[in-house]
């Protein structure tokens, strides 16, 4: 059995609730800002309205940087589908895999040219192959060597791969869920035949929604966490008591969530150890 992602809690995938039952986002990616858009600089401050229209200008991106040859395309972790979706209207032929069988629900009303498939993308055994394969915010997720091998399989002749996501700045301990410099993944995929034709450094688009969700988590989640706690202290000191002693393995996951995020969304850690880079690369077969 592997080992259980950070952002589960008892089954609850804890990130997916929040983005989309609290925050009501359509997106699950980081969205893209311009930058002399950027909140703050132009006198607005940035509210979850602004964060969507930045979601769908980062879907709007990166179809942009489709080649214009491509008919049929394979979204590896499609999250809640709104990449697919939007290439299915523009009359892309979309495959979308998740692992995530929480995902599903979000393909029940698809289009005729959009077919979701719950699967891990290194057990993915299809028929056909693809003009290219998308991966956006996804390719951390699984070994980099099974995954230039199942896109070499799934590849048609001169296709493409299309990454979006993060890769570290060097090679140190900081970021693990992060395996890859942009140097060594390019390598990699070198290996298999897929040659880099294209690299683009949005770290500065994406990065006010990392400021967004560090000065929430700093506002909102501490101060509410802290009162909470002192509330239950003060009025029933012996339910406190019993909340921590039988539910110590749920405050446990939740200290370990917070910290998880509180380091992650830093922008100055995060400028300091990550590169946020749209990579291209063609299968040159």
């Amino acid at each position: 059995m592997g080992k259980q992602n950070i952002t589960e809690f008892d089954g609850l995938d804890l990130e997916l609730f929040f983005c989309t039952e609290i925050l009501k986002l359509n997106s699950l990616h980081y969205g893209y800002w311009e930058k002399n858009e950027k909140p703050e600089e132009d006198g607005t401050k940035l509210t979850l309205d602004c964060l969507r229209d930045a979601q769908q200008k980062y879907t709007d991106i990166l179809i942009d940087a489709i080649p214009e040859n491509v008919k049929s395309i394979l979204d590896v972790g499609c999250g809640i589908g709104d990449v697919s979706r939007a290439l299915s209207k523009l009359e892309y032929n979309v495959t979308a895999i998740s692992p995530d069988s929480n995902h599903a629900k979000y393909f029940e009303n698809h289009l005729s040219k959009l077919t979701f498939l719950q699967t891990k993308f290194e057990d993915l055994k299809i028929d056909g192959k693809f003009d290219l394969i998308l991966m956006s915010e996804s390719q951390n997720y699984f070994p980099t060597e099974i995954g230039f091998r199942q896109c070499a399989t799934l590849l048609l002749p001169k296709g493409y791969l299309l990454v979006s996501g993060m890769f570290r700045k060097d090679s140190g301990s900081e970021f693990t869920e992060v395996p890859n410099t942009i140097e060594d993944y390019a390598k990699t995929a070198e290996k298999h035949g897929l040659l880099l034709t294209e690299n683009v450094d949005i770290t500065q688009n994406i990065l006010p929604t990392i400021e967004f969700i560090y000065e929430s988590m700093e506002r909102y989640v501490e101060p509410s966490v802290t009162m909470l706690n002192q509330f239950i202290s003060s009025i029933a000191p012996l339910k406190s008591w019993f909340i921590k002693v039988f539910f110590r393995k749920q405050m446990k996951q939740t200290l370990q969530l917070y910290n998880y995020y509180r380091k992650r969304t830093d922008p100055l850690f995060f400028q300091k150890n990550i590169v946020y880079a749209r990579l291209l690369f063609q299968y040159d077969v």
